[in-house]
């Protein structure tokens, strides 16, 4: 990791802010195989109502190999969210939930 990838990994308590979205439940299906682990992540969310404003949706992960992403059982269109240096933003997302 360089100097600069540490720096910006740094949170201060001063720059928190309550998550937008609250997670109610997770459900995990992990498949193990010899080329490849599959992982099937299914979240029950919802707004925080401490907080205001409809941002778009964001989760973080590394190294991820985004196969499928649906939201209330649509399947989502690549131009409906964005994953890129480990942040899925979803912005449709904020008026379905």
């Amino acid at each position: 990791m360089s100097q600069r990838e540490a720096e910006a990994k740094i949170i201060r308590l001063q720059d928190y802010q309550p998550p937008a979205f609250l997670i109610d439940q997770t459900r995990l299906r992990i498949e193990l195989g010899d080329a490849e682990t599959l992982v099937h992540a299914e979240l029950s969310l919802r707004r925080n109502p401490a907080v205001t404003g409809a941002g778009p949706l964001e989760l973080h992960g590394e190294g991820l190999d985004l196969r499928a992403l649906a939201v209330d059982g649509r399947a989502l269109a690549a131009r409906e969210y964005r994953y890129a240096d480990g942040l899925l933003q979803i912005p449709g997302a904020a008026g379905a939930l």
